[in-house]
């Protein structure tokens, strides 16, 4: 595998024009060869430069917005370095150009990966929640397997298949790349932020201060902290994304993706759990802390949130919504801190508050860190059937002792390369903190 240290070269996107005024176009790079963060690159405006590996297969991909529709497709293709080209893409026609002046072309052959891995791991997933019984008969259907989406590549259609595990690695290059020129813009809104949610909640960020430093020898007192950070990120989701459905927005059953018209942000609560997770991650990375610095005081009300959030595993849960006696569940996906030895909490952006009684079970879990992504399938402890009750899994104590304990984990270790190289072909054409930080 190459090193994140190999040589680079300096790429300019002089030309990214189509003739149609309704549709916006966002670009970026994929090398599916290098090592996270460098395999996937931000958006890139007409005009910027970008910084690619040498020795590495090297794909383009453009993301197309009909603004009219609002609805998104996607191409791909290989790069001709200061050369112009003409793609046609439903009778629509765009130009690039991409400059540079000390291009090394790659010995690898330029071909999409090969997914048939992919394909078969999603075959493999149907097959495990068709062999299991539910616990319960209302989640026969209630599954997030694998979205898909339709990619353009030479003149033909490719219908590519994603699994749900990949919410957790679509913001790698979000939460990777953060431009240090506006480390401080980041770290401002966040503070802005949280003070107001603070005073929403008739609690000043003195007191919040005040609980963290309790939490460090009292275990109530913990569990209060994570409900209030879960809220902290249930409420600034809430506030700037509104709430949608995939049909609603763009007219397709299925959609990954953060939609964006009449200056507003839509999207459902698969999109929203990975703002929430990806939010999370960013916060942890600006605002750099540990339990040490609560213990010697930081004064600052972000950098008490990120201590404990460090001390925390991050993921999404997939699973059920609805009374109890009712007929039928709803399918629901969320956010989910869990803390080392205190019960987890969700970040429920679609509300803006997490509210335990309306969440009946959960079936998957996802995670990844710096080198591996994670796979869970959820277990009844009672009966061996799959559906882990929210009320069992919310009074653990030891929220990722009980998901290892009871839970079928999915070998995704044969794929890793696969699912980067998917879940980062698709992209908002905006970067979601910039939008933040603007409106």
């Amino acid at each position: 595998m190459l090193s994140m240290e190999k040589k680079s070269f300096s790429v300019t996107l002089e030309k990214f024009e189509t003739n149609n005024p309704n549709y916006k176009l966002g670009l970026h790079f994929l090398q599916p060869d290098i090592n996270v963060p460098l395999h996937c690159t931000n958006l890139i405006k007409q005009g910027s430069d970008v910084q690619l590996q040498s020795n590495s297969r090297i794909f383009t991909i453009v993301t197309v917005q009909n603004i009219l529709q609002k609805q998104f497709d996607r191409f791909i293709f290989i790069p001709m370095f200061n050369t112009e080209q003409t793609h046609t893409f439903n009778n629509i026609q765009f130009k690039t150009l991409l400059v540079t002046n000390n291009f090394e072309p790659s010995t690898l052959p330029a071909d999409l990966p090969n997914l048939k891995r992919l394909h078969e791991y999603i075959k493999t997933s149907i097959k495990l929640v068709r062999s299991t019984q539910p616990t319960d008969i209302r989640l026969t259907k209630l599954h997030s397997v694998a979205w898909k989406f339709t990619l353009m590549f030479d003149n033909q259609q490719q219908e590519i298949h994603v699994p749900y595990v990949c919410l957790v690695c679509r913001g790698d290059v979000l939460v990777n790349s953060l431009p240090t020129d506006k480390l401080s813009d980041i770290q401002h809104f966040f503070m802005k932020e949280f003070t107001s949610i603070c005073h929403g909640k008739y609690l000043e960020p003195s007191q919040f201060m005040e609980l963290s430093k309790k939490a460090l020898v009292d275990a109530a007192s913990r569990h209060s902290v994570y409900m209030y950070i879960a809220h902290f990120f249930s409420s600034l989701v809430y506030k700037h994304i509104r709430y949608m459905t995939d049909y609603k927005a763009t007219g397709k059953k299925d959609f990954i993706g953060i939609n964006e018209f009449d200056n507003h942000l839509y999207s459902d609560c698969e999109d929203m759990a990975q703002a929430s997770y990806d939010l999370m991650r960013i916060f942890r990375r600006v605002f750099p802390s540990s339990l040490t610095d609560v213990k010697n005081n930081v004064s600052t009300l972000c950098y008490h949130v990120s201590a404990w959030l460090n001390e925390a595993t991050l993921g999404i849960m997939q699973g059920a919504l609805g009374e109890v006696r009712s007929e039928k569940l709803n399918n629901h996906v969320w956010a989910v801190i869990l803390p080392k030895e205190t019960p987890a909490v969700f970040v429920e952006g679609t509300k803006g508050e997490f509210t335990p009684n309306i969440y009946q079970y959960a079936i998957r879990f996802w995670s990844r860190d710096s080198s591996n992504i994670y796979d869970f399938f959820l277990i009844n402890p009672d009966t061996g059937q799959y559906g882990m009750s929210v009320n069992f899994f919310l009074s653990s104590s030891f929220p990722m002792k009980a998901i290892d304990q009871w839970a079928l984990k999915l070998n995704t270790t044969p794929i890793y390369r696969d699912l980067l190289f998917v879940a980062n072909m698709q992209v908002e054409t905006f970067n979601l903190l910039n939008y933040l930080i603007k409106h």
